[in-house]
């Protein structure tokens, strides 16, 4: 279940009569137009959740798109999502980056509501598997951030709800000041 909220507008109305195909309307085609242009107002849930994120896996996710070094990319976001995890929709989640490999300089490892870690000798795949099979069973709602489909099968069968990289990244919404 996605947990963002869409409030359809008549503009939204008039184009979803628009974009149908065989019965479907096509929402992704929708999100995306909208979501660029600021016209579509979403939020990520509103209970406490825990947010695992691959952390690799979300910042090669948008390496090509960038054109910019993988160390970069890896700064900027996370200091964007440490920004926004202070803000008063998001302030109420946590959220646990994880990297494979070993320790290297990125910062701080605590960074507001932000927690960044490293797999060391094991993968982030099987760190966010056990981690969300551990917050699962202390009944602590988990959502795994992750392109990689094998993982995301074996968290559905935990009953972890997952979601791909670049969805999180375009559901998060900065409040205008």
């Amino acid at each position: 279940t996605d947990t963002r909220r869409i409030y359809y507008t008549p503009e939204i109305r008039k184009l979803s009569k628009t974009y149908i195909q065989n019965g479907i309307i096509l929402y992704h085609f929708l999100i995306t137009i909208f979501t660029r242009k600021g016209n579509l107002s979403m939020y990520v849930t509103t209970k406490p959740t825990i947010y695992l994120i691959d952390g690799l896996n979300l910042v090669r996710s948008f390496l090509y798109e960038f054109a910019r070094s993988e160390e970069e990319v890896t700064a900027d976001f996370l200091d964007f999502l440490a920004d926004i995890s202070q803000e008063e929709q998001y302030a109420m989640h946590t959220y646990e980056v994880i990297f494979d490999g070993s320790f290297r300089p990125i910062g701080p490892l605590y960074r507001g509501g932000v927690h960044i870690s490293f797999t060391e000798g094991d993968t982030a795949d099987q760190i966010i598997y056990e981690r969300a099979d551990y917050l699962t069973q202390t009944n602590q709602r988990v959502i795994a951030v992750t392109d990689d489909r094998a993982l995301q099968e074996d968290l559905k069968k935990l009953g972890v709800k997952t979601q791909f990289c670049k969805k999180f990244y375009n559901g998060l919404k900065r409040t205008e000041k």
